[in-house]
Parts: structure tokens; C-alpha cells; sequence
């Protein structure tokens, strides 16, 4: 469903103009137990069943390291994508440095270090390392598939195995 644009007109952040909205579904997260919060007078009963409807206890990130590189290369995506920038990989050598920290402040943290990284790396300058990016990439999306390079690219399936060699793409069977 698509809002009325005439309806932000005037009721953004701050205003005082009423928007009807129709179905709303409120997405939380806590480090704490609310049921525990709840039983010791610290959170509110009514508005606990109102936000437990579906509970997805998931462990802090220390407790599921595997899942860090997973995790590490969504967030740079995402910053890139912000930035309008290709999407940095992280190597193997700070793959084992995320993986090994404790993270007391999760994903958060995780995120602000990695954004914080990504504003001190120095810039891609060069359309070949960029393209290159782009082509390793997409390899890695089509598990490797030459064959899917092309059409997720848009690059002519004739050039295909010249920029695999150029950039040493080529896998031998």
C-alpha cells in the first residue's frame, strides 16, 4: 500500500497535522528480559503483551561468531549502497579480528566500527579495480556460475572470459 503523498504534506517530524495510518506493525529490540522487567515493577504489563506478540531471542553477537562475516558484509553493502559506492571485501586477516571480539555492543558497534573503517580506507580510484569488485561479486552471488557473469552485469558474454582472465578470475577445473 502506497501513502497519499498529499498526506506528508505538512506532517512530518514536529508537526501537529494528524495522518490516518491503517495497519501498523511495531518492530522492537532489547537486551533485556521483559518478562523480568515486567515481574520487578520496571516495564509496563499492558505494554509488554502489546510487544510480545512474536519473540525472537537471539544470542548477543559474541555468543554467534560465525555469523560475524555474514553480518560484517551486509552492513558494508549497506554502507556503500548509502554512499553510492561499490561494497569493500574484508579480508581473511580482519574477518578472524571481528570474529574474535567480544562485541558488548552488538550489531551497533559492529556496524560503527566497520563505518568507521570504511571513511578511513583510502578511495577506490581506478575503473578496473572497481569493474573487478563488480565481476568478483557477482561470481560469488552465482556461486561461481561463469556463465551467470554476463546477464547479471550486463557485460557481452564475448568479453566474459577476457576480463575473468584480466583480473585472474578464472577457476581451472
Amino acid at each position: 500500500m502506497r501513502a497519499d503523498p498529499r498526506a506528508r504534506r505538512g506532517a512530518g517530524l514536529g508537526s501537529d497535522r494528524s495522518v490516518a495510518v491503517a495497519d501498523v506493525r511495531v518492530v522492537c529490540s532489547t537486551d533485556r528480559d521483559l518478562r523480568e522487567e515486567v515481574a520487578r515493577g520496571r516495564f509496563r504489563e499492558d505494554l509488554y503483551y502489546r510487544v510480545s506478540v512474536t519473540e525472537i531471542r537471539l544470542p548477543p553477537l559474541r555468543g554467534r561468531p560465525d555469523d560475524i562475516p555474514a553480518i560484517a558484509q551486509a552492513l558494508l553493502e549497506k554502507l556503500a549502497a548509502r554512499q553510492g559506492r561499490p561494497a569493500f571485501r574484508l579480508s581473511r586477516g580482519a574477518l578472524r579480528r571481528l570474529t574474535s571480539y567480544g562485541w558488548p555492543g552488538n550489531v551497533r558497534q559492529l556496524e560503527n566500527v566497520l563505518s568507521r573503517a570504511r571513511a578511513r580506507a583510502r578511495p577506490i580510484s581506478t575503473h578496473r579495480r572497481i569493474e573487478e569488485e563488480r565481476i568478483r561479486a557477482a561470481l560469488e552471488l552465482a556461486h561461481w556460475n561463469v556463465c551467470e557473469v554476463p546477464r547479471a552485469l550486463g557485460i557481452p558474454r564475448t568479453t566474459r572470459y577476457r576480463k575473468l582472465a584480466r583480473y585472474g578470475l578464472l577457476r581451472r577445473a
